[in-house]
């Protein structure tokens, strides 16, 4: 085959479970901070699942994350995608690069359905990253 889940096959690296892969991902961007001798950013949302944020923050520390605010209760998603473009030109402002953006699809204490595809696209438009999904 020449495509699996759209990409290509040396791009895909199976895991045991999600938790497996985000750690990995996480402590490789980690590593790379370390050799770039920089601060790593890590950007999520405060809806992410509990123990995400807990792997967020023992890979780069507390002071590495950044937590977007999105505002309760949704009415569109605009909403979550507003709040997100808001923390990118922030950072792009201040000079910040992005290591890692953490995105759950389903939120899991409030089941809201993330509009993960535009904030990928307005993350590569905006922060000139690659997206880890």
């Amino acid at each position: 085959r020449d495509h699996v889940c759209g990409t290509q096959p040396l791009c895909v690296v199976p895991m045991a479970h999600a938790t497996a892969g985000l750690n990995t991902a996480l402590r490789e961007a980690a590593r790379i901070r370390t050799q770039r001798r920089r601060e790593a950013v890590v950007v999520g949302s405060q809806l992410a699942y509990g123990a995400v944020k807990k792997m967020v923050v023992a890979a780069g520390g507390q002071q590495s994350v950044r937590w977007v605010q999105v505002p309760l209760p949704l009415r569109t998603k605009e909403d979550v995608v507003r709040a997100f473009r808001q923390e990118f030109v922030e950072m792009r402002s201040q000079g910040r690069a992005l290591d890692v953006l953490v995105l759950d699809h389903v939120t899991s204490n409030t089941a809201v359905v993330m509009p993960v595809e535009e904030l990928i696209t307005m993350c590569r438009s905006i922060m000139g990253e690659d997206v880890l999904v």
